[in-house]
């Protein structure tokens, strides 16, 4: 992983019983996978990759369970569906399971600046970066870019308008409803990361450029919690 990632990312992979390789992160996310094929290579009996950023088994997933529950949770009225790029499987997945579904318009949002610090997403706006191949762009009716500083501003807007709001389960999916609400809080606040900030800030970029209205229904998704980046100079000020 690259050198600069966040402290709380390191420490729950090494929870979890990993060995962590650093990676120059000037260098750009490429070169991490650039040194995993190579520890791959040098002992194939070893190691296994399950290569997130090609296997399409990634898409399948969403297109056969994400696209579904969301269709199925807001009874066919969801009009428009954003996810960030990563390896491109969740708004690739979802956005074909929900086009086969009805008339939804799928937007996906990249970084807009190569060096960014919005964790989870690729830069592919323009220069030779690697494209995974779980990315499937026609699947996209529209895309958008985020910056760093936009997406981060959104991830605090969202702490405060929920910090006082239950926030109710529609279904709490493989755990008990409790448990889904304590995830959402971390120290009593409900914290996000900042992909999820570049999701809301998408919905902002999208509006300006086609317009929403009040008869919309915009699905995003929330797929990180903040607690995990609060040693970022970007984020710090985030838990004061």
């Amino acid at each position: 992983m690259p050198d600069n990632a966040s402290g709380g990312k390191i420490g729950a992979i090494k929870d979890a019983g990993a060995t962590i390789h650093f990676v120059n992160a000037e260098l750009g996310y490429d070169a991490v996978i650039e040194q995993c094929e190579e520890i791959i290579a040098s002992d194939p009996d070893t190691y296994y990759r399950l290569n997130q950023y090609e296997n399409p088994d990634n898409p399948k997933s969403h297109e056969r369970t994400t696209a579904p529950e969301i269709w199925e949770q807001t009874d066919g009225a969801v009009t428009h569906f954003i996810a960030g790029t990563g390896t491109g499987g969740t708004i690739t997945g979802t956005g074909r399971g929900l086009h086969d579904r009805g008339d939804v318009t799928i937007v996906g949002f990249e970084p807009a600046e190569a060096l960014h610090a919005i964790d989870g997403l690729k830069f592919l706006k323009e220069g030779d970066h690697y494209h995974p191949s779980t990315y499937d762009e026609t699947v996209l009716d529209e895309k958008v870019y985020v910056n760093t500083s936009d997406a981060y501003d959104r991830a605090r807007f969202l702490r405060e308008r929920y910090a006082e709001r239950n926030i109710p389960i529609i279904h709490p999916g493989q755990h008990d409803i409790s448990t889904v609400q304590n995830q959402l809080r971390v120290d009593d606040q409900f914290l996000v990361g900042t992909s999820s900030g570049g999701g809301l800030q998408a919905v902002h970029e999208l509006h300006a450029t086609i317009g929403l209205n009040s008869s919309d229904t915009v699905v995003i998704i929330l797929c990180d919690r903040g607690d995990k980046y609060a040693d970022i100079p970007l984020w710090q000020d985030y838990f004061n």
